[in-house]
């Protein structure tokens, strides 16, 4: 019973130590929240079958890029050391900083492929409500930061 014990209070406590063996756990939740957003939008535009999907589709992707951003935002002043990451992220997130740079070229070449290589597409495109969907779409680009 005591070895049983024993074991359990040692397995309790590698949990906890791998639970915290990661000092930015929050900027690595980040991260992924960002991708998932990215690749979300993506499923959306890729899925949509008229106009009003389209906008439907670049609305809730702006709408979730505030989110992010504002969650960027506390997470900078949670973490002051983060103005330098750009260049030097820190060894713990490095891994994260890759991916998260390579998933965002992914993005843009096939969010790219997706309205350029589809003629229905590019057909909704020239709709009205698209057009101020995608415009609001892009003020919010040039608005949030992430890293």
């Amino acid at each position: 019973m005591k070895y049983l014990k024993f074991a359990a209070a040692v397995f309790l406590l590698m949990l906890i130590a791998a639970g915290c063996s990661k000092k930015y756990p929050d900027y690595e939740q980040y991260i992924n929240d960002i991708i998932n957003a990215q690749d979300e939008f993506l499923s959306r535009i890729g899925s949509a079958s008229s106009a009003e999907d389209i906008a439907a589709s670049a609305e809730w992707f702006s709408v979730r890029l505030l989110e992010l951003d504002k969650t960027g935002r506390s997470l900078k002043e949670k973490y002051p050391e983060s103005a330098g990451w750009e260049s030097a992220p820190p060894e713990s997130l490095k891994d994260d900083w890759i991916r998260f740079h390579a998933k965002w070229s992914e993005f843009e070449e096939r969010w790219n492929l997706e309205i350029s290589g589809d003629h229905s597409y590019q057909r909704m495109l020239y709709d009205p409500e698209v057009r101020e969907a995608f415009m609001k779409l892009a003020r919010t680009m040039d608005s949030v930061s992430f890293l």
